[in-house]
């Protein structure tokens, strides 16, 4: 990894790399993703020598730009904070790709006089920064919106997204060379993708740290929406109509039924968990449907997964779908990554998951005739039943994550409870496969492919 340090004019003065071990050089970095803001944060601890201290305060002036280049990454940052440490010749940096422009520039107090895109809104703020919209996956929604008070620009963006269907920033850039061509503020329905990877215990994935949380849980929602015109007070949902048999409106309350059921304590006589839910817009159906979502989402506990990864596949993002398994306890995950740490000096991952769905009952669903086929293997007529036995072992274990069946059953023979060896299971018999009734295969080994679910039993025959 190298890193650029270059002026408030993007002059290039000075470089420093986790490659070198003397001159100037990175002993520590982090870099860390959110999904929650869009923003990414990059800090690194730099050694440098005697000769270079004043070289060091120039390049390393807060405010300066830095520019990140990992294998085919090519990144831009502004360095918020530094802090000099003498004794050790080493200068700690934390930078942000918003950069000062969105991050120390105040979004004052603000209501629209009629409904904006949030590119309309957005760049009411960003005149000057040199950021612009890059991609737009919203560009169809207007809002009506209103801010009481004052924030950054960076946060009132990600205000925006957040009230534009819950939409996700991210911060962008196209680098040339050692030039910064484009600032690029992109808005997404929801980012990242499937990426069809599996993250396995043990080898791809070092630890999982299991968390759960009540704290954010409610069981009914006070629904307040936007002012209409003509109006002094915000909508509410008094008056609209809803119950689809679980969830229902009670004058201003949006109630669950199953999570006061579920959570409401044994002296609370129904006594609902109570939270507050604001959604912009003076439309009360709209309004209903948001909070509907939003009481779905806050009616169970908040869990989280934190994961150490050994091995990060290169097509894997923030924002992405991945699935964790773990083979011992037949832990199945697919999990969005909300957070992503990575260090190329201390060559560490650590990810944090959300949005997740365990699975764990239900991806067996493939194989599970097929596990139960082989925990009761057939024996020929011509076999001795009482001595001979047959064991089934697939590579793969029973837990599959994609769509179709793919491992190698191995059969072991044994008699008398000890296992045969080759030559001894040939003069015994042989070992068939029969894939839904029909036979398939003779031998100790067999792979099952291709296949989204398939009877199969292996008998032992004279």
């Amino acid at each position: 990894m190298i890193i650029y340090f270059a002026d408030r004019k993007m002059q290039i003065l000075g470089q420093a790399s986790t490659n070198l071990n003397d001159g100037i050089f990175i002993v520590d970095d982090s870099k860390t993703e959110y999904v929650s803001n869009g923003v990414v944060i990059f800090e690194a601890t730099v050694c440098y020598g005697d000769t270079a201290v004043k070289d060091m305060r120039k390049l390393c002036t807060a405010g300066n730009y830095l520019l990140r280049k990992h294998n085919a990454e090519n990144e831009f940052y502004t360095i918020i904070d530094r802090e000099f440490n003498e004794e050790n010749r080493e200068v700690t940096l934390y930078c942000e790709d918003a950069g000062m422009d969105l991050l120390n520039t105040i979004a004052e107090k603000y209501e629209a006089s009629q409904a904006y895109t949030a590119v309309g809104y957005i760049e009411e703020w960003i005149r000057g920064t040199g950021f612009e919209i890059g991609v737009n996956e919203i560009s169809n929604l207007k809002r009506k919106l209103k801010w009481d008070g004052e924030s950054t620009v960076a946060e009132r963006i990600a205000s925006i997204a957040t009230q534009f269907d819950n939409a996700e920033v991210s911060y962008s850039f196209e680098v040339e060379g050692m030039a910064v061509k484009r600032l690029l503020i992109n808005l997404w329905k929801k980012r990242g993708k499937d990426a069809k990877v599996q993250l396995r215990l043990g080898r791809d994935v070092k630890n999982i740290r299991d968390k759960e949380s009540v704290q954010t849980l409610a069981t009914a929602l006070r629904v307040t929406g936007g002012t209409a015109e003509g109006s002094s007070e915000p909508i509410t949902l008094e008056g609209y109509s809803y119950d689809d048999g679980d969830i229902y409106i009670d004058g201003k309350l949006l109630k669950s039924r199953s999570a006061v059921a579920k959570w409401g304590s044994t002296w609370s006589n129904g006594k609902h968990i109570e939270r507050t839910y604001s959604f912009e817009t003076t439309s009360q159906s709209e309004l209903c449907a948001h909070a509907v979502t939003e009481l779905k989402k806050l009616s169970s506990p908040t869990k989280t997964y934190e994961v150490d990864i050994v091995t990060m596949p290169d097509n894997l993002s923030i924002g992405d779908i991945v699935y964790i398994v773990s083979d011992k306890g037949e832990l199945y995950i697919s999990s969005r990554l909300l957070e992503l740490k990575t260090s190329v000096s201390g060559k560490k991952i650590e990810a944090k998951l959300g949005d997740f769905v365990e699975e764990d009952s239900g991806i067996d669903d493939q194989v599970r005739s097929l596990a139960d086929k082989l925990a009761n293997i057939n024996t020929s007529p011509g076999s001795t039943a009482s001595t001979l036995s047959l064991a089934v072992e697939s590579s793969k274990g029973v837990v599959f994550t994609d769509t179709l069946v793919d491992t190698t059953l191995t059969a072991h023979v044994y008699k008398d409870g000890r296992e045969l060896t080759a030559s001894e299971v040939a003069n015994v018999g042989k070992v068939v496969w029969y894939k839904n009734g029909v036979k398939a295969h003779e031998g100790t080994s067999y792979r099952v492919q291709n296949v989204e679910a398939a009877r199969v039993s292996a008998q032992l025959e004279v």
